[in-house]
Parts: structure tokens; C-alpha cells; sequence
């Protein structure tokens, strides 16, 4: 199990009316992205919450949390919390919400459609996007194709016409 799924479900419920939420599987689990900045996520039945560097020490003097590290290197500005330390709904919303002000703290993170984080246009990464066997990753990749198409067609009826 990769994550608590009811755990899950608590969360989504506390982020539905936030702006710009997003949902994404990574570190082995499933975090939550407000405007493109990570703010908390789930790996187990243990919340991890982006609570920033000023917060952090205060953070894990709290009960039920410890330092978030899943490689032997610990991220300053994140900690994990319990299931004791989430059980109530009160405490949940309280630690989703300290995650949510941090990253509403932070500017808006811009679309990857464009270029990617090698500055690589989309058609140079169209191969990574095919790898992804998901249907919005299909769907990305259909769309880069049929641009890039059209941009070719384009060009050779203006070469044509001129």
C-alpha cells in the first residue's frame, strides 16, 4: 500500500474549494499542488506537510511529526505527521491548511506545456510524454503532434504561396 486511500479521500474533501488545486502521485505516494507548488501529500498512512523553513523548527516540536525523509537526506520545510497526529478532523485540516498557506506563499508555478525543465521545447520531449501511459499523457502528446503538424503545413503552404 502505497498510501491510505480513505486518508486520501479527507484531504481531496479539505482541498475541493481551494484555487488551482491539483492531485499527483509521486514519492510513492499522492501530494496535492496549489498553483503548481507542492502543499501536502500522503506516503502511507503518514501526512507530509510543506510547512516552509520558518515554520519548520516550530513544526517539529509538535507532537506526532518528525523530519520528512524518505532518502536518508532530510527536507528542510517539510515534515510528516502521524496517524496519530491526523486522526481527528480538526488536526488534518489544520496541518492541510499549514501546507495550503505555504504554498499560496510562494509564486504560481507556470504550465510545463512550452518548454520543460531543460528549457526543451515540446517537441523534443514529445517522446517522453508517449512514454507515459497514461490517457492525459496521451492526450498531451496527441496535441503536441497535431501542432507540430500543422506548423510544418503551414510552413510549406507559405513556401508554396510565396
Amino acid at each position: 500500500m502505497a498510501y491510505d486511500e480513505g486518508l486520501a479521500q479527507r484531504v481531496r474533501e479539505l482541498l475541493e474549494e481551494k484555487p488551482e488545486y491539483n492531485e499527483k502521485k509521486m514519492f510513492g505516494g499522492i501530494c496535492w499542488l496549489i498553483k503548481g507548488n507542492m502543499a501536502c501529500g500522503i506516503l502511507n498512512d503518514e501526512v507530509i506537510v510543506r510547512v516552509g523553513p520558518q515554520q519548520y523548527e516550530d513544526s517539529l516540536e509538535l507532537p506526532h511529526t518528525r523530519k520528512f525523509d524518505i532518502t536518508g537526506r532530510p527536507m528542510k520545510g517539510w515534515v510528516m505527521v502521524s496517524h496519530d497526529g491526523h486522526e481527528s478532523d480538526e488536526d488534518l485540516m489544520s496541518w492541510v491548511q499549514k501546507g495550503v498557506n505555504f504554498a499560496l506563499s510562494l509564486p504560481p508555478k507556470l504550465s510545463k506545456i512550452g518548454k520543460n525543465k531543460r528549457g526543451l521545447s515540446p517537441i523534443t520531449s514529445s517522446s517522453r510524454i508517449a512514454r507515459n501511459n497514461s490517457s492525459a499523457g496521451f492526450a498531451k502528446f496527441q496535441q503536441i503532434c497535431y501542432q507540430s503538424i500543422m506548423h510544418v503545413m503551414l510552413s510549406v503552404w507559405l513556401c508554396c504561396v510565396i
